[in-house]
């Protein structure tokens, strides 16, 4: 698989198994994240906007879900739900419990099983016994009767009758972060473990980076994918830097990622204005 920008670790797996779906309209609404913040973590919470466009873009296709809990239940390929505290290939491995997918391509008739993960990257064999430890449930899909393939014109209405043209407003979090009452050093390492989470702003980049390639000639699409850009690659900076002052246990990168947090709101305004006015008819 090509290496793109990384969003979470289902949909291209999801993508390499339906190759005839559209790339950019399995990412859309992605970034409709609610982001929660307390003393302990920074997470995610009624991410329901993502949920109910997947089940719309699976009947739009086409597509049945029907997850197994049993592994001799093996179809290649499939998309393994498994928990990374037992893949040696991951940071997590023997330390934490954590949900995961890994796409398994082919039983090698060997005891290993050829798999496929973007992050952390990993395309080889697995052990068998790795799989059996790890797994938890297969995701698997089953083309209902009918054609699959869709016209660019059907993608098109589909797409703008079901994508949500704006951000969550995250300035209740930015204020609630900047303000609590905790060590400078222990924030950062809130923002580090939120790294991965905040990379579902990456499918922007993903949608809008389509849009303006496709419509080329559309200042409004041109000028949306910039902002979102922009909005996307700060959010990146900002859990980075925040990453970096936590490993190196550097207090003073807490100052820079304190004007960064106050700028990102007014990034995520512009971002929502030229998202707003964008028609794709």
């Amino acid at each position: 698989m090509d290496k793109k920008l990384w969003v979470d670790c289902f949909t291209d797996k999801f993508l390499y198994l339906h190759p005839f779906i559209s790339e950019h309209l399995a990412f859309v609404n992605k970034w409709c994240l609610e982001i929660k913040f307390t003393e302990s973590k920074i997470e995610i919470e009624n991410d329901f906007n993502d949920v109910d466009y997947f089940m719309k873009l699976l009947e739009f296709y086409k597509i049945k879900r029907c997850d197994y809990i049993d592994i001799s239940d093996i179809r290649l390929p499939a998309i393994m739900l498994c928990d990374m505290f037992y893949l040696p290939y991951t940071r997590n491995y023997n330390i934490n419990n954590m949900e995961h997918c890994i796409l398994i391509k082919k039983d090698n008739n060997n005891g290993t099983y050829d798999i496929y993960d973007d992050n952390p990257g990993y395309d080889s064999a697995l052990d068998y016994t790795v799989i059996r430890q790890s797994f938890k449930s297969f995701i698997l899909f089953e083309h209902e009767t009918g054609s699959a393939v869709k016209s660019f014109e059907e993608e098109l209405l589909f797409f703008s009758n079901n994508v949500i043209q704006r951000l969550n407003n995250t300035l209740p979090f930015i204020t609630q972060l900047i303000d609590a009452d905790l060590p400078e050093l222990k924030k950062m390492q809130l923002l580090s473990n939120f790294k991965t989470n905040s990379m579902r702003f990456n499918s922007l980049c993903r949608v809008y980076g389509y849009l303006a390639k496709t419509f080329s000639d559309n200042e409004t699409i041109i000028q949306a994918y910039n902002s979102v850009l922009q909005y996307t690659q700060e959010w990146s900076l900002i859990v980075g830097i925040g990453h970096k002052g936590y490993v190196s246990k550097n207090t003073r990168f807490w100052s820079k990622i304190n004007e960064r947090l106050k700028d990102i709101a007014e990034t995520e305004f512009k971002a929502n204005e030229d998202m707003a006015v964008v028609r794709f008819q």
